[in-house]
């Protein structure tokens, strides 16, 4: 099983760090159209039995921005993540997250969860903000 350093040591050598906490990274992709950009955070997070999950989510738009009947319609075609509700900067934002349990994490399915993400929450945010790149 995967540990939080054993997911940071993978992270560092394969993609963009612009934050490194002690149980969270912050990467940023090259995403889309030339010069647009995606960021995820990854964190660790730990459920009541115990067991440990990797948490990933990366912004898509402004909650004053899109409808929430949109978002639920959305959620329903997502194979891999989900769209949720979160501040950043005492703003609400609509994010795509995903949570990939450590007990079977593999470096492969990671990497494709972290490049699936940042390509869905890019196409959405470029639809909703009108091409404006947020993150």
């Amino acid at each position: 099983m995967l540990e939080f350093k054993t997911i940071r040591g993978h992270i560092v050598n394969r993609y963009q760090i612009t934050d490194d906490g002690d149980l969270s990274l912050r990467i940023i992709l090259e995403v889309g159209e030339i010069g647009r950009t995606q960021g995820i955070a990854l964190c660790e997070t730990e459920r009541g039995d115990g067991s440990k999950y990797l948490y990933l989510n990366t912004p898509v738009a402004e909650m004053r921005r899109i409808d929430p009947k949109t978002c639920l319609k959305i959620n329903l075609m997502q194979p891999i993540g989900h769209l949720a509700l979160t501040d950043i900067e005492d703003t609400p934002y609509v994010v795509m997250c995903h949570m990939m349990p450590y007990n079977n994490l593999t470096f492969e399915d990671l990497d494709y969860t972290i490049h699936y993400l940042a390509a869905t929450a890019d196409r959405l945010e470029n639809g909703i903000m009108d091409g404006e790149d947020l993150y």
